[in-house]
């Protein structure tokens, strides 16, 4: 089951990146060196800690080189991620486990072309595994847990045991915005998932950019009015923060449900 776009790296790109990173790294210890060099010749004249520089207040000159090189090396990871835009291939929940590591140096590989190649190499390989999470936690999103707070809405409840409806309604997911809404930051990412598992499942691979359509599409209507569409979703916003959402592509709910409902489905309990 493979629904992404495995297109190559653009390895000139990589490699200028790569470069770049790893030539700042040398200049970061020649600068750091130098300025205690400098120090140290100042304060034979002066006398010790006549000159000591913001830096040498707090650490010593070579923690604070590392700790320079530790945030560089974050950022340039982001950065690479971003540009092979790995997070396509990812669930929500593969994606936040690579923020986490991003948070810690200590446990990201250094940045060298040939670790870059292997590690994309790896997740292209298993983009079949990680198109079938992003199903799964799609499904489950959009299913009433038993203990939900949405369970007791007779829209969701109607399937909730086996299958996703034609609609369904979605706790806390929008929030009002000067006069109209738009969707909660920290639920943004769930949309988004929404949106690309649809257009996978319609064959169409994932869309381009950070956001979605289906987000795009509320926080724009939402400025005036509470309803709107897009290609796979009709939507409704409420001021309790309820999201509804009517599917537009039954096609596409029957093989969602297949996919990740598995044999708990009823045969047929899908209309089209």
């Amino acid at each position: 089951m493979t629904f992404f776009d495995t297109k190559l790296i653009n390895k000139a790109t990589v490699e200028e990146m790569v470069f770049t990173y790893q030539q700042t790294v040398i200049e970061i210890d020649v600068a750091y060196a130098g300025l205690k060099a400098a120090e140290k010749k100042l304060e034979s004249v002066f006398g010790d800690g006549s000159f000591s520089t913001l830096t040498r207040e707090y650490y010593n000159h070579d923690r604070a080189a590392e700790e320079v090189k530790e945030k560089i090396k974050r950022s340039a990871w982001r950065g690479l991620l971003d540009m092979l835009e790995i997070r396509k291939l990812l669930s929500v929940r593969r994606a936040r486990e690579i923020d986490n590591q991003l948070e810690d140096p200590a446990n990201l590989p250094e940045i060298e072309l040939g670790a870059i190649y292997e590690m994309f190499s790896t997740l292209v390989g298993s983009s079949g595994e990680f198109a079938r999470e992003a199903v799964f936690e799609v499904y489950e999103f959009l299913r009433p847990r038993a203990k939900s707070y949405a369970a007791h809405y007779k829209t969701n409840q109607k399937h909730a045991r086996v299958e996703i409806g034609k609609k369904v309604i979605i706790t806390r997911m929008v929030e009002p915005y000067y006069a109209g809404y738009r969707v909660y930051y920290s639920h943004e990412q769930d949309l988004i998932a929404l949106d690309k598992v649809f257009f996978m499942l319609d064959g169409k691979g994932i869309p381009d950019g950070y956001s979605s359509p289906l987000v795009d599409a509320i926080n724009t209507v939402g400025k005036v009015s509470n309803a709107g569409e897009t290609e796979y979703f009709k939507f409704k916003l409420y001021m309790n923060s309820n999201l509804h959402l009517e599917f537009r592509r039954m096609d596409l709910v029957k093989k969602l449900n297949a996919v990740a409902g598995g044999m708990n489905l009823k045969p047929g309990a899908v209309d089209e």
